[in-house]
């Protein structure tokens, strides 16, 4: 998949594969970018990512620490901020549930699962 983001093949093709290597399968449904990275015309920023999965089986903070462990033993320490969020669950938080909402209006999606 192309995508119009400010990351290097290299890195995006990193992002792909950690998902590969900490995903049992069939939890992660998408891998999105947000924020600066992008903006084609900014310069710098870290890379945020909206991780969308499904089901039960993956809880969402040791999910996201096995990706940004394994985005950043591919491509070196970078600032890298992720969001994991279940399609299945809404956040009983309304702040959290604005913010989603916000990002996926703007988001740039790398990877789906067919």
């Amino acid at each position: 998949m192309t995508a119009s983001v400010r990351l290097s093949p290299f890195d995006l093709e990193a992002i792909i594969n950690a998902r590969q290597n900490v995903d049992d399968g069939d939890s992660i449904v998408s891998i999105a970018v947000f924020g600066s990275r992008t903006n084609l015309l900014d310069k710098g920023g870290d890379i945020d990512l909206l991780i969308e999965i499904t089901g039960d089986k993956v809880e969402p903070k040791k999910l996201a620490m096995a990706l940004r462990s394994q985005i950043c033993s591919m491509i070196g320490q970078q600032k890298i901020d992720l969001l994991v969020w279940n399609q299945n669950r809404k956040s009983n938080n309304e702040s959290t549930n604005n913010f989603y909402d916000m990002i996926n209006q703007k988001k740039i999606t790398i990877w789906s699962r067919a």
